[in-house]
């Protein structure tokens, strides 16, 4: 594959200059990013309430929040949904 990198990193650029698609060129600026920089690392769910002890936590709730991420704890940051 390392023979042909230059021209798939030729056809992302003109795509991400020149294609119709809104989707299309945003995917193609992804892609070159992703492989200049690296993906951007995950980020994993940080309660507000740095009192609370995930220990406190039940396996139900740390099960929750990793098949959720971010998006499984409550605004409060204390609890997943």
């Amino acid at each position: 594959m390392a023979p042909h990198l230059d021209a798939v990193m030729e056809r992302l650029l003109q795509l991400s200059e020149q294609a119709e698609s809104e989707t299309v060129r945003l995917a193609a600026l992804r892609e070159i990013l992703d492989r200049t920089y690296g993906k951007p690392p995950a980020k994993a769910p940080i309660p507000e309430n740095r009192d609370d002890s995930l220990a406190d936590w039940s396996d139900e709730d740390l099960e929750t929040v990793a098949r959720r991420g971010a998006d499984g704890a409550s605004a409060a940051g204390k609890r997943p949904l």
